[in-house]
């Protein structure tokens, strides 16, 4: 039974991971000392968010009273004369065809063109909440970093599994599954700006195909108003990953600084 039990290793420390345990420290205490603006620039983007929103309802609301309101994106499709005879041909329908002159802007003359229609369509503007998401995306991208730099650190001052440390490699265990959640979590935020494009994109594709659906035009309207709300949560996602990380840390960072200094040369073998 003595056999099987691992042995301790005897081989030295590698410099390398020293090095980089102590910058990884250094990005550790950085981040734990940041926590607080951190927090009140995450609130501050929220409370700017919650405003926003509450600009762009009214600006949604009134755009759905007036037809012709400025804040409507306008763009055309031109449908052309051999489109419509083989939709047509393909529904076993009669294609109603007429010409169209359009003035040429350089030279002003009137310039007959091929048979075409000109379907109108508004698609609602949504910059002011790609805007936000923008934000958004670059305060979980740099909160991630600081998660990533934070595993990093636990995993190289995770020391070698036997009975003198097994409550300090619980400890570690338990801290790095945590924080390692959370890195999840935020990059899952990160990448919510191109779930939201896709969303939106193949919505903007079936209104091509039916202009004049009030019901895909509404969806436009319905999905905007869900992502404001998303994005709401996503700050105080981020909000909340912060504290807790900071309050798991700052448990458990003296039991572990004590313990990683006991068992540095172990732990920092067991990396290469």
């Amino acid at each position: 039974m003595a056999g099987r039990r691992r042995r301790e290793s005897t081989v030295p420390p590698n410099p390398a991971v020293i090095a980089a345990k102590k910058i990884l420290e250094e990005k550790r205490d950085a981040f734990m000392a940041n926590i607080g603006p951190l927090v009140e620039h995450y609130e501050a983007n929220l409370r700017r968010l919650s405003e926003n929103a509450l600009v762009e309802e009214a600006r949604i609301a009134k755009g759905r009273q007036e037809a012709n309101s400025t804040c409507l994106n306008r763009s055309s499709m031109i449908v052309t004369e051999g489109l419509v005879r083989a939709v047509a041909d393909a529904v076993g329908a009669e294609a109603d065809v007429s010409t169209c002159a359009i003035k040429a802007s350089d030279e002003g003359q009137s310039e007959e063109l091929a048979p075409h229609y000109v379907v109108e369509l508004y698609f609602d503007s949504n910059k002011a909440i790609v805007e936000e998401i923008q934000y958004l995306r670059k305060a979980a991208m740099d909160l991630a970093v600081d998660l990533d730099n934070v595993t990093d650190w636990l995993a190289l001052s995770m020391p070698n599994l036997n009975e003198e440390n097994s409550v300090v490699s619980e400890i570690l265990g338990g801290v790095l599954e945590q924080v390692a959640s959370f890195v999840e979590t935020v990059r899952a935020i990160v990448a919510f700006p191109k779930k939201y494009h896709e969303s939106r994109t193949a919505v903007e594709k079936e209104l091509l195909k039916l202009p004049e659906s009030k019901a895909l035009q509404m969806q436009l309207e319905l999905q905007d108003a869900e992502t404001w709300d998303e994005v709401q949560k996503s700050w105080k996602v981020l909000i909340r990953v912060c504290l807790i990380t900071h309050s798991v840390l700052k448990k458990n960072l003296p039991a572990l600084e004590e313990a990683g200094s006991e068992v540095s040369t172990a732990a920092a073998s067991v990396y290469y």
